[in-house]
């Protein structure tokens, strides 16, 4: 392999911000592509991308919100109903999911393009969530419109809603870049990741009500490093306030750690690409 090639494959002293402006390109291509061929030999094509996440989003409103009936006094003191409540803290878990689950496969699955020496393997887990643009922008204006027809004018705090998914962004990056890295070499990892999946939405205060939940499970939560974005998008889009301080600093905190091990690990790891697969 090539030294000069395969040193600029490394987020090294290049910085992550370098790689991305040299790659721009290379990553939105590959993403527009992805998206494309993802619903290419569908009978309904793209409209997949928006009845898919609808479809979950429905079956969660019904089941939580008519099958296990949550009872009016428990919502008086919050500021929607619990459909929006619901949706609020949803729609950023159903986004990790989708996220992590094509990363953690980004690398491993695609062999001939790892093994070319002028490919920046590094693009592959990174257009995995631009990817998932359709299912955000779907279930955000899903999540608006019903918040505009059942309980009135969304707080003015949605208007930071794309900062908090830029944010987003990074705070998936890191893991989509450890994820995607270790699967070449645990290939059970992809099994695990749909375990954690499976259990994932009844450890993370989606379903919960604020103030409601049994202490044990409170700290449960915490543990989670996933319930940190729930619950800044659901402040954001829900509360329309700071609720839970603690969670904003754990989001910046997480962010920045999964970021730092995330390229610590492919860094080291990248040159065994090849060779593995």
């Amino acid at each position: 392999m090539s030294g000069h090639s395969r040193t600029s494959l490394h987020l090294q002293s290049t910085s992550l911000f370098g790689f991305l402006v040299r790659n721009r390109d290379l990553v939105l291509e590959m993403a527009r592509r992805d998206i494309r061929e993802r619903y290419a030999d569908r009978l309904l094509g793209a409209f997949w991308a928006v009845f898919s996440p609808l479809f979950l989003m429905g079956v969660y409103v019904v089941v939580f919100n008519f099958i296990f009936r949550v009872r009016q006094s428990d919502i008086a003191h919050l500021p929607g109903d619990y459909t929006t409540l619901l949706l609020s803290g949803l729609i950023p878990w159903l986004v990790i999911q989708a996220v992590l689950s094509r990363a953690v496969v980004s690398i491993s699955g695609q062999p001939s393009l790892v093994r070319q020496v002028a490919f920046p393997t590094a693009v592959l887990p990174i257009k995995t969530i631009l990817s998932e643009a359709p299912l955000i922008v779907t279930t955000t204006l899903v999540f608006l419109v019903y918040h505009l027809a059942i309980v009135g004018l969304p707080h003015w705090t949605a208007l930071l809603l794309p900062v908090y998914w830029m944010a987003f962004g990074l705070y998936v990056l890191g893991l989509c870049l450890l994820l995607s890295s270790l699967a070449v070499f645990l290939r059970d990892l992809n099994e695990m990741i749909v375990m954690v999946f499976s259990v994932g939405l009844f450890l993370s205060p989606i379903m919960y009500i604020p103030g409601a939940t049994v202490g044990w499970l409170e700290w449960v939560f915490y543990l989670n490093p996933f319930s940190y974005p729930i619950w800044v998008h659901r402040d954001i889009a829900f509360f329309g306030s700071i609720t839970n301080p603690t969670a904003w600093v754990g989001f910046a905190a997480l962010t920045g750690l999964f970021l730092f091990v995330g390229l610590s690990v492919y860094r080291r790891v990248e040159n065994r690409f090849g060779d593995v697969l």
